[in-house]
């Protein structure tokens, strides 16, 4: 039953009143929507807990100190999910070196096969992904994907032909296509867009990171000699079961939304929530919107980042499968090419930490930390392609630069948090972005060809061509965000500044955590 307005009370007018033209009805059956500019939108789940609670004790506690509480709770799970899904899906590269197709019997392009089969998986998998992601407790979801993941990679210690690899590596793409997403959307939960860009690059150096360790375990497990287990079986095997452990770690520890961390105070969950209510992206709705669907189906922003990460993973699915193969045929022996992986690795890791402070303080814009980051990896590619075979060490320094536009998908990762509103829009956003993956990670292992090998020309070529392609993608997207926001500002005028934290008043007008896309919203503008 609705409850007129001059039946509340005075002190909590200002939770079902704001303007004129925003009317809302508490409703017994329905408290999660509201009607907005004559449409029927449901609310965030945080308006329900700053309805439910007193968010006057919020004001006097320090955000930085919360946010640093945030920081050492939450982004080392970040930072581990991410790091053992790059570095699990990495292991098949280091296998190939340590005598997977020979000792499966693999033949012609089984190999390709076998590789592209997880993207495939992964690829259909992301159709469904983003309505889950929309619907389940998203914490929760992204633990037991992990988990999951750890046992089908455990079990890959297991296969004895072509067809179990295969059906291997298909379900791994499956549970695979679950954790970029979830943690896209984790991490915008808890920071402003201005503080997102920074925890973005931090979680996503791991892939920095699974570069670099990838090398040394390969290195490693190399000097495994067992007369019963291929080495590259117990490879598997132990990382498999460290994936198992961290996600039972993450279904333990890791909360879905800030309202239901344990490790917060309700006065601190209350102060995140004014915190981030600035962003105008919300923090969570199970409730699925088939129009926000559709708005993200006709979204350019959304089709140039899907499209711009499709064309860089191209060239991932080249090197991060045969990069390993590629560094061994310039001379180098396989234990020898194993740890001269490493050094890309280092390369991102320092590249990745750099960008998130210089995003973090705003010494350049984004579109400009991305385009350096791929200005300086084209230049590795032309190393790659057009130097002298017989010049080994400049073509490895050139696969090393190559590494430097990877800090650049972490970027394309948070704008797609940053730009996109709509909580049904974003988790299909995300999701779309992170299917682009699987497109670009498909197509790339079929430029490595065995007639081309060992210099695999063609595939020095397309590494040229997909970076410079990803360059002018980004300076299309930074010409849409640009010409966008002028035009909001021409037909709505400027949006009011912005500040710090929303006040107790303004965290609780349904106006604040109303479930509206980034079109819908006129005060919404576009980071750059």
């Amino acid at each position: 039953m609705a409850v007129p307005i001059n039946s509340v009370p005075s002190h909590n007018v200002e939770k079902v009143m704001y303007s004129a033209t925003v009317q809302t009805t508490i409703n017994d059956s329905d408290r999660h929507d509201s009607v907005i500019g004559g449409n029927k939108k449901s609310l965030d789940e945080a308006y329900d807990f700053l309805c439910s609670h007193d968010t006057t004790q919020a004001a006097g506690l320090d955000i930085k100190r919360i946010r640093r509480k945030i920081d050492y709770y939450v982004m080392p799970l970040f930072y581990l999910n991410f790091l053992a899904q790059f570095l699990d899906k990495s292991l098949l590269a280091y296998a190939i070196i340590m005598g997977i197709e020979k000792d499966l019997g693999l033949k012609g392009n089984e190999l390709n096969n076998v590789v592209s089969s997880l993207w495939w998986a992964y690829l259909v998998a992301s159709a469904f992904t983003g309505p889950v992601l929309n619907k389940v407790p998203v914490g929760r979801f992204l633990a037991l994907s992990m988990t999951c993941w750890g046992v089908i990679v455990s079990c890959t210690a297991t296969v004895q032909s072509y067809g179990g690899l295969m059906g291997i590596r298909i379900l791994m793409g499956v549970f695979d296509a679950a954790i970029p997403p979830a943690l896209m959307l984790l991490t915008s939960q808890y920071y402003r867009k201005d503080e997102a860009a920074l925890r973005f690059e931090l979680w996503f150096t791991a892939a920095g990171s699974g570069l670099l360790f990838g090398g040394f375990i390969s290195f490693g497990f190399q000097h495994v000699h067992d007369t019963s287990l291929e080495s590259w079986r117990i490879m598997f095997l132990t990382l498999g079961i460290l994936s198992i452990v961290l996600g039972v770690v993450t279904w333990l520890l890791l909360p879905d939304t800030p309202m239901n961390a344990r490790f917060l105070t309700d006065a601190e969950k209350a102060a995140v929530l004014q915190h981030v209510a600035v962003n105008k992206t919300g923090v969570s709705s199970h409730k699925f919107d088939w129009s926000q669907a559709t708005a993200a189906l006709t979204d350019p922003q959304i089709w140039l980042l899907t499209i711009g990460n499709a064309v860089v993973s191209i060239g991932a699915g080249i090197l991060g499968i045969y990069g390993v193969s590629l560094i061994r045929s310039f001379g180098f022996t396989s234990k020898e090419a194993a740890l001269l992986t490493a050094p890309a690795g280092g390369v991102a890791i320092v590249l990745g930490i750099v960008a998130a402070f210089v995003l973090r303080y705003q010494w350049m814009p984004r579109w400009a930390v991305a385009i350096t980051g791929y200005t300086l990896s084209l230049l590795g590619s032309c190393l790659v392609a057009f130097l002298p075979k017989s010049n080994k060490y400049g073509n490895l320094i050139g696969i090393w630069m190559v590494a430097c536009s990877l800090p650049t998908v972490g970027l394309k990762y948070h704008w797609i948090t940053a730009n996109v509103a709509g909580h049904t829009k974003r988790s299909i956003a995300t999701a779309s972005v992170s299917a682009a993956t699987a497109i670009g990670n498909i197509v790339g292992p079929y430029a490595v060809q065995k007639k081309d090998a060992p210099e695999y020309q063609p595939a020095r070529i397309t590494l040229v061509a997909v970076k410079a392609g990803a360059m002018v993608l980004i300076g299309a997207l930074t010409v849409y965000y640009w010409m966008t926001n002028r035009r909001r500002d021409r037909l709505f005028g400027p949006p009011p500044p912005e500040v710090d934290n929303v006040s107790s008043e303004a965290s609780v007008r349904s106006d604040t955590w109303a479930n509206l896309t980034d079109k819908e919203r006129k005060t919404f503008r576009y980071v750059l």
